[in-house]
């Protein structure tokens, strides 16, 4: 009589990450196997596959409820048609079942594959793989999945975290900014995209990035339009890294480019890093092939409102600073009858590296990450409230006192911070751009990862510092400093270091 094989059971890939998170903890394979009713040798195999289920995971957090990865016939259509859509939210764009079904024929022809039909059926299948919704496809795309979110961030997040020390985690986004955009000049700039271009002239897009301590603040990355502006003449040295393009975007060079010198210093360091950003089109996925010292992770698609730190309270806090910088400079040239001056972008640039040294805090950093739920410790509200509410408040006191003395056309504080949050920061990639990104077989162009920054020169008609002026004005700031109570030491001693710098050497 034939043994009886016995009931078979399958997990969900849900609890095949708690099994492999249990394994990863120190409990025996053969325990863990026991807990969840499954053999050990099917364990083993599960384990085995650990960072190709991640992967899928990271790529598709709604599958977590599947008991496997559904992949379609044609993995690679599925891919680029997602590109597609993720992009298209990227710029704002509604999408329906219609047009992800003509997209996927077109898509399809580029494969070359033949005989596909974007039946109802395939777009049903493709939701169902993809864990899209019609809620976000149908015009509401800012909603994202807060269940999603917590599952992803439970099951998947904090086992991967959990794997590096705090130091070594990093997240990074990049935001436009109007950097000449003063309160009483918005309306050129409200509800703009700068799509084509328009308004270059008055943008930048900055790269922040910072580990999750706030210990590990790394350079912003600034990119502007021209490669050399007048004002940077006789400047050779910047306190941020400084690209340029046509519409000062983020492109996928410019990515590869910035996060192989990151991969440089932290190779050069001995240190092992998680880097994790959000999936858009500017974002090259293939560099982390060439990466040695960094891991390269990615938001699933539509969470990165919830999930990306720097959304939280991080890039916010700067344009607070520097909006409020703005409005002092007009109060001021009001308060001595003097013409407005216009913001260079060597203004713009010190501006922001200040705000970015001394105003955003370790504890902010830090509060942010755990807003997103990289801490399991959780967040407090208040303090993080606390943090900026100060600087909100002199901000508000700001507006309302410039409102009260001269002609604004915004109508409050609150929005002109948020006066450029919607711009968009990176190029949009075509059809054929997207079928190479998802291609195994793509050859990308060679490109000079490892040259330094582009050379600053141009015609800003600064003279050159003598030292009798170098001396005075270091003379100046330590009188200035005697002047304050309880200067600390450190002070004293960076402009001693300054000076040493400026004169000795």
């Amino acid at each position: 009589m034939e043994a009886s094989r016995g009931k078979y059971k399958s997990l969900t890939l849900k609890e095949k990450l708690k099994a492999i998170n249990d394994v990863n903890q120190g409990e025996k394979i053969k325990d863990v196997a026991a807990n969840f009713g499954i053999k050990p040798n099917t364990l083993s195999t599960i384990y085995k596959n650990k960072e190709n289920l991640r992967k899928q995971i990271f790529e598709s957090p709604n599958a977590m409820k599947h008991r496997r990865i559904r992949n379609g016939k044609n993995p690679d259509l599925d891919k680029a048609v997602q590109a597609f859509v993720s992009q298209a939210r990227e710029h704002h764009m509604p999408i329906s079942g219609s047009v992800i079904q003509s997209k996927a024929i077109q898509l399809s022809s580029l494969l070359h594959i033949e005989n596909f039909k974007a039946s109802p059926g395939w777009l049903q299948g493709f939701k169902s793989r993809t864990g899209m919704k019609w809620k976000c496809l149908m015009g509401d795309s800012a909603k994202a999945d807060q269940a999603i979110a917590f599952n992803w961030v439970s099951n998947v997040l904090q086992p991967l975290i959990n794997q590096y020390d705090g130091n070594d985690i990093f997240n990074g986004d990049e935001s436009a900014l109007f950097f000449r955009c003063f309160p009483g000049k918005t309306m050129a700039f409200k509800g703009d995209k700068c799509l084509n271009g328009k308004n270059s002239k008055e943008r930048i897009t900055m790269m922040i990035c910072s580990n999750l301590t706030g210990t590990n603040k790394i350079r912003p990355l600034v990119i502007g339009r021209s490669k050399t502006p007048r004002c940077f003449k006789n400047i050779k040295s910047l306190p941020v890294d400084y690209e340029f393009n046509k519409k000062a975007w983020m492109t996928g060079h410019l990515f590869e480019k910035w996060l192989m010198k990151l991969d440089d210093r932290f190779t050069e360091e001995k240190r092992n890093v998680l880097f994790i950003c959000d999936n858009c089109s500017a974002h090259n996925k293939e560099v982390q092939q060439k990466l040695k010292s960094i891991r390269l992770e990615f938001f699933p698609p539509n969470l990165t409102s919830i999930l990306q730190p720097m959304d939280q309270g991080i890039i916010r806090t700067i344009k607070v600073h520097y909006r409020k910088s703005l409005i002092s400079k007009v109060l001021e040239s009001i308060e001595n009858q003097q013409p407005l001056l216009k913001i260079s972008l060597l203004d713009c640039i010190n501006n922001l590296s200040e705000i970015w040294d001394t105003k955003v805090t370790p504890l902010i950093i830090q509060n942010c990450f755990k807003r997103a739920g990289f801490c399991a410790f959780g967040w407090n509200d208040d303090e993080d409230d606390n943090i900026s509410l100060l600087h909100w408040q002199e901000g508000v006191q700001h507006f309302e006192q410039l409102r009260s003395v001269s002609s604004v056309d915004i109508d409050s504080f609150e929005d002109y911070i948020e006066i450029d949050e919607k711009v968009l920061v990176g190029d949009s990639l075509s059809d054929k751009d997207i079928i190479a990104s998802v291609r195994s077989d793509n050859k990308h162009p060679k490109t000079d990862i490892h040259s330094d920054s582009v050379i600053i020169t141009g015609e800003r008609s600064n003279k050159k510092i003598s030292t009798s002026e170098v001396r005075e004005s270091i003379n100046t700031l330590r009188i200035a400093l005697e002047q304050k109570e309880k200067t600390l030491s450190s002070f004293f001693i960076n402009l001693n270091e300054i000076q040493e710098y400026l004169i000795t050497k």
